[in-house]
């Protein structure tokens, strides 16, 4: 269990390498990397679903995102180029684990402490906008062993105004990088303590199984690696738990008795959500729109009670499926809208972000139809996806 390191493909030497393997032209990296930040991001206000506090968001412009994402797909999440060490977690998808690896979601995260009988968990204040660009750049160039010049090019295409913007497509995967240098040795050094290290992008626990734990060791080793890169615990966020106290969770799940599950309280309000649901269905009509909102509300809060394996998903399920939402009058209007929106302008907008968008919508919008009319939703859909389909698109 050591650092992420890099695998077979070997580093880039040249910023006009670094376009070819992109497909981008390097005029263009060199012009997006140097435009003025408001130009490249658009700056959005998200408010958290939890406790209703705003955080801000940016949003990247056509060319970043494009940049951007295949800077994703063709290196970060290639296991040629990184192979992800297992005490990391959080959006990392399977695609980038090498055969074996165990995925990378927060149930699999909570299962590395089944069986702890005592857990510290702390937060990393303001981990985004502390990444700031001479870590990224320090990833690209002491991580991957880029040059200095495709190196600083990479961090200015992926760093919004000297640091990681939420909302950025390469911004999750270099977080999860960014202590590189002493976050293997940090969990060598918790092993020999018989502690066990993992990190949810910004969230850390370390547990223990014996309940009499000191993480005092431990918490001074992680300030100490934090520190080194500008970066600080968030001491609101600091809990320690021990079994017998209260039972013991990791992303809120109970790890002290086995596999994570999940607590009987999440049970009771997955299962209140369907009892809701189908309340609803009978009041307010399974055609109306805010009803979708409600359903698939609760089919996610259902779905995670098949990742964890507990035996309720199935029968749940299946009371969902008796009461899916319908279509409406106006859902096939608004279909043969979009459509003769898409036939419109396919000539010149079908190979831009808006035209996907749209034609993702109508076919979401198709399946919804093909519940009350099969037929017609199957003449459309084949039609559109045969003259009007948006072009593949190159990542």
């Amino acid at each position: 269990m050591g650092t992420p390191f890099v695998g077979t493909a070997g580093p880039i030497r040249t910023s006009a390498r670094l376009a070819e393997i992109l497909g981008v032209d390097l005029g263009l990296l060199e012009d997006v990397s140097t435009r003025p930040a408001e130009i490249n991001y658009r700056r959005k206000v998200a408010h958290s679903k939890l406790d209703g506090s705003e955080r801000v968001v940016f949003s990247p412009s056509k060319d970043v995102r494009l940049i951007q994402r295949r800077l994703v797909n063709r290196l970060l999440k290639k296991p040629a180029v990184i192979a992800w060490p297992p005490f990391l977690f959080g959006g990392i998808p399977n695609a980038a684990l090498r055969p074996g690896d165990t995925p990378r979601d927060y149930v699999s995260c909570a299962a590395q402490h089944s069986r702890a009988r005592s857990a510290l968990k702390m937060d990393v204040r303001n981990f985004f906008d502390n990444v700031h660009s001479d870590i990224v750049e320090d990833i690209f160039r002491g991580l991957l062993r880029w040059a200095r010049e495709p190196a600083a090019l990479a961090t200015r295409l992926c760093t919004n105004r000297d640091s990681l913007p939420q909302g950025g497509i390469t911004s999750s995967y270099l977080a999860l990088l960014c202590l590189f240098r002493d976050e293997g040795k940090v969990v060598r050094a918790l092993e020999r303590k018989g502690l066990i290290y993992t990190r949810y992008v910004d969230d850390i626990t370390i547990s223990s199984m014996r309940v009499d734990q000191e993480f005092e060791f431990a918490k001074a080793l992680v300030e100490q690696m934090l520190l080194k890169r500008g970066l600080f615990l968030n001491s609101s966020k600091i809990h320690l738990q021990k079994a017998g106290t209260s039972p013991l969770e990791v992303h809120n799940l109970r790890v002290g008795c086995g596999p994570p599950r999940l607590p009987q309280r999440e049970i009771k309000r997955i299962k209140q959500a369907c009892r809701q649901t189908e309340l609803d269905a009978g009041e307010s009509g399974r055609r109306s729109h805010s009803y979708r909102g409600r359903y698939h509300r609760a089919v996610g809060l259902v779905n995670k009670l098949a990742r964890v394996g507990n035996h309720q998903h199935r029968p749940l399920m299946a009371r969902l499926a008796k009461i899916r939402p319908l279509p409406s009058q106006q859902d096939y209007k608004l279909a043969i809208d979009i459509a003769h929106d898409l036939r419109a302008r396919y000539e010149d907008r079908s190979d831009s972000y808006w035209y996907r968008r749209r034609f993702h919508t109508l076919m979401e919008r198709l399946n919804l139809i093909a519940l009350d009319n099969p037929s017609w939703a199957r003449n459309l859909r084949v039609y559109m996806k045969a003259h009007y389909a948006p072009p593949k698109k190159d990542e």
